[in-house]
């Protein structure tokens, strides 16, 4: 979804920038209760390996306009919004499991090394060293 995210937001950038008649932006309260729709989809089945285009679908949203509405809306990508989602319910089972693997399984991360690369990036530590801090408290 990531790769996805990314072209969709190149291409429109490409096209608001260069075309010679940009196309026609819809106020945002047109597509709220799409976007809050979505959101609802993703926090109900984030372990799923989501698609843009499966989004979009739940959305009722082509890809493109879709991708670019909920940035809009919510301030961040589809994929980007997942991770955090994903993120957030990492921190609350490391307190209570030290298998690390199995947590990024459960989550829809492809391994391990993918789950601690984004947990990383996002929290600033290791899971496994997140985990330790956490559990002396």
């Amino acid at each position: 979804m990531q790769v996805e995210s990314n072209t969709y937001s190149f291409l429109t950038y490409l096209i608001i920038s260069f075309s010679e008649t940009p196309p026609l932006i819809c106020s945002i309260g047109e597509q709220k209760d799409s976007i809050k729709r979505v959101c609802d989809y993703i926090r109900q089945n984030y372990a799923e390996n989501l698609s843009l285009k499966k989004l979009a679908g739940v959305a009722c949203l082509s890809p493109f306009h879709f991708q670019r509405e909920f940035k809009k809306s919510i301030g961040i990508t589809p994929h980007e919004y997942l991770s955090d989602f994903r993120v957030g319910k990492s921190k609350k089972m490391l307190l209570n499991s030290e298998d690390i693997a199995d947590i990024a399984i459960q989550l829809g991360f492809f391994d391990q090394s993918h789950f601690s690369r984004i947990f990383r990036r996002m929290v600033g530590v290791p899971p496994g060293k997140y985990s330790k801090m956490n559990r002396m408290r």
